[in-house]
């Protein structure tokens, strides 16, 4: 038996011996696989050495049972049993090899797609914050600044040319106002809270009549040559330009507005010809649009009502017009009715008054306060109530029902101290007394009120319910009838809109 089993060792000491050496050397998984053509080699050699040990195996049990088939019987099954679980680990090995590499393939494809994906997006964010930023910077620079940084790109000229910029370009102090003192002359005043004031005069080289303020531009009549033209400044930027007459007739006559357009981001003028006096409705009605290749385009529907505009004191108060979030809005107290005209779809429309009109007991004012119309009810001068001790101001919410809310009521401004209430009292000797002056700025409602001395601006917390004052100091102090009128200083050329 031992002799037998020392031939059995012999033997496998000769060729078989060789391929059990050769062939059953341990497998080992390789430790990292970093591509999928080493994958593919070890697959291979997996599937290789299955074979080769599968072969070995069957050579084994020939060899095992030709030296001895019955007593041998058990170690053969052993062995053949042993090979199988081999071959399942090897499999087993295999599944997960082929399971890691379906992952990591998988993986590798969602990280070239995010990759590629991310790539994309990342350049619009860093472009959109960088874009922030430098919106944060120009809002904080002079327009003067702003017109030379045009010239660094295309991206930059846009940027600071969008019509929207002018709101966001303005801080919060000082309040800007612009005030037309002489007939050549127009003042660009800046008011800060603790009253000091400053101004810069812009003269120009004839008598101007008929002003208008909207986002920084003036429009105005002025006399040429013994006739009348309608021109277009931009004070910031010193530009002046002739608007054509939309007829052969004289515009002397006409009355005109300027004003803008948010939804398209134009400016636009309406004029019409209207006598004063006259019982016949307005006639010649045109509008057009401030730029290039445009002409006057002819407006049917003027209603009869605005033929009652009442004719302004002068220049330096209207209290019967304002323009709202792209609308034009007139007062016409006699019909207890507003008319308005969308800048949008160029029409004409009407507004029921929130209130009972008295113009014998009350005056009444017109002004814009957060892109809606506001009208103020005031005590008429020499009344039992001072004209600054009984104020109500409604806001517009809907243009289309006419529907209207109680922004302020019954509100008296803090005139201690002051000679304001002298002065809107004792008016039969003081022909000039001039009514408070109505406007926002900054989200505050502001009323500017002048007496034979000092000049005030009363601020209306709407947190508190209270006015509060500033006596304005400095180079307004001497100045004459506080018309104020919002100023935004705007870098818009005009030469933009071309000969128009």
């Amino acid at each position: 038996m031992v002799l037998k089993h020392q031939s059995l060792v012999e033997g496998f000491k000769g060729n078989s011996g060789r391929f059990l050496i050769d062939h059953c050397a341990p497998l080992r998984l390789p430790y990292k696989v970093s591509s999928s053509c080493n994958r593919g080699e070890t697959n291979g050699m997996f599937l290789k050495r299955r074979k080769q040990l599968l072969c070995f195996s069957l050579a084994l049990c020939r060899r095992i049972h030709r030296s001895d088939p019955h007593k041998n019987l058990i170690s053969c099954s052993l062995l053949i049993i042993t090979i199988i679980i081999i071959i399942i680990i090897i499999n087993f090995f295999l599944l997960l090899l082929l399971c890691n590499s379906l992952i990591t393939t998988k993986m590798d494809n969602e990280n070239s797609s995010s990759a590629s994906t991310s790539g994309s997006d990342v350049i619009p964010n860093k472009r959109s914050h960088l874009q922030s930023y430098i919106k944060k910077i120009f809002c904080k620079l002079p327009v003067k600044t702003l017109c030379r940084l045009k010239c660094v790109s295309k991206d930059w000229c846009a940027l600071i040319e969008k019509r929207d910029y002018v709101d966001k370009n303005q801080p919060k102090e000082p309040f800007k106002f612009a005030i037309h003192d002489a007939d050549e002359i127009v003042f660009t005043c800046s008011v800060s809270r603790d009253g000091s004031t400053t101004r810069k005069a812009h003269i120009y080289k004839a008598p101007l009549e008929h002003f208008r303020y909207c986002n920084g531009l003036i429009g105005y009549f002025k006399r040429v040559d013994d006739s009348c033209a309608l021109f277009l400044s931009n004070p910031a930027t010193g530009e002046e330009i002739e608007v054509a007459s939309p007829t052969q007739r004289s515009i002397r006559s006409s009355y005109y507005e300027l004003g803008f357009d948010p939804s398209s981001n134009e400016y636009k003028i309406l004029i019409w010809n209207q006598k004063k006096g006259s019982v016949y409705p307005p006639k010649h009605c045109y509008v057009r649009t401030l730029e290039k290749g445009t002409s006057w385009k002819p407006v049917n529907n003027i209603p009869h009502v605005l033929s009652r505009l009442e004719e302004p004191r002068d220049d330096f108060h209207r209290p019967h017009f304002s323009s709202a979030n792209g609308t034009l809005f007139w007062f016409i107290g006699s019909e207890s009715i507003v008319v308005s005209f969308n800048l949008a779809d160029e029409q004409f429309g009407t507004v029921k008054i929130p209130v009972k009109i008295d113009e014998e007991k009350n005056t009444y004012f017109l002004f814009e306060f957060k892109g809606c119309l506001c009208l103020v009810e005031q005590p008429c001068f020499g009344q039992e109530k001072c004209h600054l001790e009984n104020i109500n101001v409604w806001k517009l919410n809907d243009i289309d029902t006419s529907n209207w809310v109680i922004l302020i009521m019954n509100k008296k401004l803090p005139l201690e101290d002051t000679n304001l209430h002298n002065y809107f009292m004792d008016t039969e000797d003081n022909i000039d007394v001039y009514p408070a002056h109505f406007l926002s700025q900054n989200g505050e409602v502001l009323i500017g009120v002048v007496d034979n001395e000092h000049k005030y601006i009363f601020l209306y917390d709407f947190l508190g319910g209270c006015f509060a004052r500033i006596e304005l100091t400095g180079e307004l102090q001497g100045f004459g009838p506080l018309g104020l009128n919002n100023y935004a200083e705007t870098d818009l050329s005009l030469l933009d809109f071309g000969y128009i």
